[in-house]
């Protein structure tokens, strides 16, 4: 009898041999087509873009050759587009005749900086492999669409400095995977959603420059992940949460130019890898922590136009790696603390419009590579520290409104690069001939309301 059903070891022959061949070229075929259609899709939007641009994507010119040898488009190992990165290129046009849903392989979209517009087309939330969105610094407008939480793989998000308005969605705090988000420069509005706080992941978080409101939400704190915090420039209002005392690997944080009150949180300063804190123009109450120098980290500080008051903590000497120090306009009183002379790398002190009393430490006389040096409105004494351009950087000094006694600093004879000098309103004495050299980019100089003379005063007996 005729066995018309293959045995065992034949179906094995089969599986093992055939099915491959088979299924090989189903991948191959499938790679192709996926590549055709990705050539199609790029050529299609090439045409809608402006002449000029057209120019910019010569390489792109028929669907015969792969798109993966065109300029800006990188491809994995069957042909599938996986990357278009057409940053810095100045295109111009629209994304809507850029047909996302060829690219189902997509991995990275990097257009920034160009000059593209419009709204964001509802198929490029279609693309769940998608990891790195870079649209920032062009001029799309219209809203964020909530379908924005259909991009679940997504680790980068940047659409900054562009034209976006409406609410930030409540969606994007569903995007797990987040390492960076970056909304800035828009003109976002509404609150920042408290969904935020499950972006465990996310490493860096700029929302500033919008028209953001309300409060900061305690779930920020809840980003155990994050270094980098920019809340600036928005209208946010109420206080510091002090739950951000939980952000353990912050190392900069940004909340200038809002209307935030209350005081600033003790917690703040059990963040040992802060090395920027900008805090200024708000409606800040109270004293300067004390211990907001402990770490030893801080590069910047920055309080001015605040409302503080008490006196400057002796701990700001500590952070022996600082370089810029503004606390000025708010209402701090007493003296300059001697730790100061520790601030060696300091470049830039603003301490004017303030309540400050005493001498200056001598220890800042440790101090030698200033570029500003500005303490005036205040009722410091004593003398003006004599190494204040022994480096020979220093472009600004202004103590105007003191009461400083004695020489104008030698060492203003040798120093270059000074622009700006405002003496006046002091007790200063002394010979000025001997102390100014010659300054080519000096425009303005106010030596007025001091004992200052110009020429030597020769005393002459009668002449009979």
């Amino acid at each position: 009898m005729l066995n018309i059903f293959p045995s065992a070891h034949m179906l094995i022959i089969l599986i093992t041999t055939v099915f491959p061949l088979v299924s090989a070229k189903w991948h191959f075929n499938t790679s192709e087509t996926s590549s055709s259609a990705n050539a199609v899709a790029l050529l299609t939007w090439k045409a809608s873009l402006e002449s000029e641009s057209k120019l910019l994507l010569s390489s792109w010119k028929n669907t015969s050759t792969s798109p993966c040898h065109w300029d800006c488009i990188r491809c994995d190992k069957l042909g599938r587009v996986t990357d278009m990165n057409i940053s810095y290129y100045r295109i111009k046009g629209t994304l809507h005749h850029l047909d996302f849903s060829s690219f189902s392989y997509l991995l990275k979209i990097d257009f920034f900086d160009n000059s593209l517009y419009g709204t964001l087309p509802t198929n490029i939330f279609n693309l769940s492999r998608l990891s790195h969105l870079d649209l920032g610094s062009n001029d799309f407008s219209g809203t964020v669409p909530p379908e924005i939480g259909n991009l679940s793989s997504l680790s980068i998000l940047y659409l900054d400095d562009n034209k976006f308005s409406g609410h930030i969605p409540q969606e994007i705090g569903t995007l797990n995977s987040l390492k960076g988000l970056v909304l800035s420069q828009n003109t976002f509005i509404g609150s920042i959603p408290t969904s935020f706080g499950n972006l465990t992941n996310l490493e860096s978080l700029y929302l500033h420059t919008n028209s953001i409101s309300g409060s900061i939400p305690k779930e920020i704190g809840m980003l155990s992940s994050l270094k980098l915090l920019d809340l600036s420039g928005n209208t946010f209002i109420g206080s510091i949460p002090t739950s951000f005392g939980n952000l353990t690997n912050l190392e900069s944080l940004s909340l200038h130019n809002n209307s935030l009150s209350g005081s600033i949180p003790q917690e703040i300063s059990s963040l040992t890898r802060l090395m920027e804190v900008q805090l200024a123009e708000n409606s800040l109450m109270g004293e300067i922590p004390t211990s907001i120098g402990d770490s030893g980290n801080l590069h910047l500080l920055t309080l001015h136009y605040n409302r503080l008051s008490g006196p400057i903590p002796s701990s700001i000497g500590n952070s022996t790696k600082l370089k810029r120090l503004y606390l000025y306009e708010n209402g701090l009183y007493g003296p300059i603390p001697p730790s100061f002379g520790n601030l060696k790398s300091l470049v830039d002190m603003r301490l004017f419009s303030n309540k400050l009393t005493g001498s200056l430490p001598v220890e800042l006389e440790n101090i030698t590579n200033w570029k500003m040096f500005h303490l005036a409105d205040n009722n410091f004494t004593g003398h003006l520290p004599h190494n204040v351009c022994l480096g020979g950087f220093l472009t600004e000094l202004s103590v105007q409104n003191n009461r400083f006694i004695g020489g104008i600093p030698r060492s203003l004879k040798n120093c270059p690069k000074l622009s700006r000098v405002r003496l006046n309103n002091n007790k200063l004495s002394g010979k000025i001939s001997e102390v100014f050299g010659v300054y080519s980019y000096l425009d303005y100089i106010d030596l007025s309301h001091n004992e200052l003379y110009w020429k030597a005063v020769i005393k002459m007996g009668p002449l009979w």
